[in-house]
C-alpha cells in the first residue's frame, strides 16, 4: 500500500491501486484517500497475496 500515491493538494477523494510480484509471489492492493479538512488526510487500504491479507490505516495532519 506504500506505493500509492497520496491525494492531490486541490482534491476530496482518491482511490488507488498496486500491485507487485516476487519471487513467484504476487500481490494486489487498494486504498481510499479522504481528504476531512484542508489540514487532515487519512488513508484506508487492503492488500493481499498469496501469503494472506493486511488492513492498514493512518491520517496525517499538517501545520
Amino acid at each position: 500500500m506504500a506505493t500509492i500515491p497520496n491525494i492531490d493538494q486541490d482534491k476530496t477523494m482518491s482511490v488507488g491501486v498496486g500491485g507487485a510480484t516476487y519471487q513467484g509471489y504476487a500481490a494486489a492492493s487498494v486504498a481510499l484517500n479522504l481528504r476531512v479538512t484542508q489540514n487532515l488526510v487519512m488513508k484506508a487500504g487492503v492488500a493481499s497475496s498469496n501469503g494472506g491479507t493486511v488492513y492498514g490505516a493512518n491520517a496525517s495532519y499538517r501545520w
